[in-house]
């Protein structure tokens, strides 16, 4: 049982310095929907469909923090979106890190970051949000209008570099999935894949189990039901990618069929 808070509580100044994940999330084709000649119609369209997800989340994070806000040492997670970038962050303060650091550990946080994103990226997926990313683990500033830092520098630099739909681990996240010792909890959030980037394959590379892990995430009593469903919904919504004429488009498609194929096992049902 961790113990409850002391007088060694930091002044609210302190609190903007962070320890924890950070997620930068790159929604694909933005630029060739919104582009010159995008129509007013069009934005229109792609900000109410972007709210209005974004809003159904800010309901359950609101509530998943007031849960943390009742515990010794407070997790945080806040969600921002500007542009076709969504940056997620799951903290802690740096003094409660260190104060609580053999219960907070760095892969108990990136568990904690990772937990939910399997149900919010199926989600957009499948309202035509397509997003590749990253996650990093590590020191960040944070205020209300600004967010700096090592961990922030590090996925901003690497969330662009996968060419697929997906998610993946940036190096201090590898670091921590890679090393075995101790295990980190709920290790089927992640699958050391081959992640494809832009200056060739990641032979060690970890990759968000978004496929598998939101099916395990289904209702139980409706779990085969959803699964299949969402299979499909999958399934049609990559074979309606597969369709661009854009080569860089087509490649992160085809890169996502073969990642699906090897989640799912079985050969990728091609319409």
């Amino acid at each position: 049982m961790m113990n409850n808070r002391t007088s060694q509580t930091p002044a609210s100044k302190d609190e903007n310095w962070r320890y924890g994940g950070v997620i930068f999330l790159d929604n694909i084709g933005t630029k060739a929907k919104l582009g010159k000649k995008a129509s007013l119609e069009d934005v229109e369209s792609f900000i109410s469909k972007y709210e209005k997800i974004l809003n159904e989340w800010e309901q359950p994070i609101n509530l998943k923090n007031q849960q943390w806000a009742k515990l010794p040492s407070t997790l945080q997670i806040k969600l921002k979106a500007f542009s076709d970038t969504i940056i997620i962050t799951l903290s802690i303060s740096k003094h409660e890190f260190l104060l609580y650091k053999d219960q907070i550990t760095p892969k108990r946080i990136l568990r904690s970051t990772a937990a939910f994103l399997p149900l919010f990226f199926t989600q957009m997926f499948e309202k035509e949000i397509f997003l590749r990313g990253a996650i990093s683990i590590g020191d960040f500033y944070e205020t209300g209008k600004m967010i700096v830092g090592s961990a922030l520098f590090e996925a901003a630099e690497y969330y662009e570099q996968p060419q697929w739909i997906g998610i993946s681990a940036a190096p201090s996240a590898n670091l921590l999935l890679s090393n075995k010792s101790p295990p980190i909890e709920a290790a089927e959030l992640f699958v050391q894949y081959p992640v494809p980037l832009k200056i060739g394959l990641e032979p060690s590379g970890w990759a968000l189990n978004w496929i598998k892990v939101s099916d395990l995430l289904s209702e139980k009593g409706k779990h085969e039901n959803t699964i299949k469903e969402r299979s499909l919904e999958i399934e049609k919504k990559i074979n309606e990618g597969l369709k661009t004429t854009d080569f860089n488009h087509s490649i992160k498609w085809r890169n996502t069929v073969k990642f699906y194929e090897y989640i799912s096992g079985r050969a990728f049902n091609y319409i």
